[in-house]
């Protein structure tokens, strides 16, 4: 519902009210639910900028969510959790070719966030492992951003 009380579009909503950047979380292949997945990323990306939004794309490397307490690597990669390169490779692959397929559509987001609300280990079988290997995290985390940043050249990704 719209100021005037109307049934309106949430991105024209969200617009009215002076919004200027849309948040989009990405999922590795969610089984559970249809939104979140690469579908209904670009769905949503699409009709963000249709409204002259920015977006800001959150990788957020699971298949669920991803928050303090849940870093679960996604099913497809648990084979490699516990051989780092490989894992770093998938994940370098996997940035880089969503952001090829959505500059293809051209749905590429303007900002990407590698990652969410990583609080511990990323990329993990179901428990959170203790304490922190920070080589491991620093070293997947800057795959990410390395795939972004290799990617965004002459394409202005921040």
């Amino acid at each position: 519902i719209n100021r005037n009380n109307a049934t309106d579009d949430p991105f024209s909503i969200f617009k009215e009210a002076g919004a200027n950047l849309v948040r989009v979380r990405l999922w590795h292949n969610p089984t559970w639910t249809n939104y979140s997945n690469y579908e209904d990323v670009k769905k949503t990306i699409r009709r963000a900028k249709n409204e002259g939004m920015k977006v800001l794309l959150d990788f957020h490397y699971s298949d669920t969510w991803a928050d303090p307490h849940h870093q679960e690597v996604p099913a497809a990669w648990l084979s490699e959790v516990n051989n780092t390169e490989a894992l770093g490779t998938l994940l370098y692959n996997y940035t880089y070719e969503t952001l090829n397929n959505l500059f293809n559509e051209n749905l590429l987001p303007d900002i990407v966030q590698i990652g969410n609300e990583i609080r511990a280990m990323i990329l993990q079988p179901d428990d959170q492992v203790a304490p922190i290997n920070w080589n491991r995290n620093a070293y997947l985390i800057n795959k990410g951003i390395q795939a972004a940043r290799n990617f965004s050249t002459n394409k202005n990704i921040r």
